[in-house]
């Protein structure tokens, strides 16, 4: 239930900030496929068994999903809210370090647990940005990287 209230969080912060702006949510796959919903369809992104899910109110799901994008439709069209560029986090799942690529230089890397509670806020590095999880106990994790949200499981 914190996982979903936090999630619910973002997601209102987020759309909170478009105001009267229409919000899609763009759910991208490992094999990098985007799947688009109005943020209005959306019932909630749940992480079970090491998976992200999400859940439409039509009763469809989407699993295997490895980060979530926003975008806003404004007088010029729909426009994205970050970057294209892809983030990966690798490997997934890990014991001790990983890597995160697709950050740019000096952006802020902020790691998670699944209860919403910071642990720590790691400067991105050029190309890419090695982080030492080997303290953390096993379980899932999420990184926000921007306006994404990459899940990682500790083994």
């Amino acid at each position: 239930m914190k996982l979903k209230n936090f999630l619910l969080g973002v997601v209102l912060l987020v759309a909170g900030q478009l105001s009267a702006q229409t919000v899609q949510l763009i759910a991208v796959s490992s094999d990098d496929t985007e799947t688009k919903y109005a943020l209005s369809d959306v019932k909630d992104v749940v992480f079970e068994n090491g998976t992200m899910t999400l859940n439409s109110k039509s009763g469809s799901s989407l699993s295997g999903i490895i980060y979530i994008l926003f975008e806003e439709d404004g007088e010029e069209g729909i426009k994205t809210m970050q970057p294209k560029t892809a983030v990966y986090v690798f490997p997934n799942p890990v014991q001790t370090k990983m890597t995160v690529y697709g950050v740019d230089k000096d952006a802020k890397i902020n790691l998670y647990s699944m209860e919403g509670t910071l642990l720590q806020t790691i400067p991105a590095q050029e190309n890419s940005t090695v982080i030492d999880v080997a303290s953390l106990q096993k379980g899932l994790y999420l990184l926000q990287v921007g306006k994404r949200a990459l899940k990682f499981i500790k083994q």
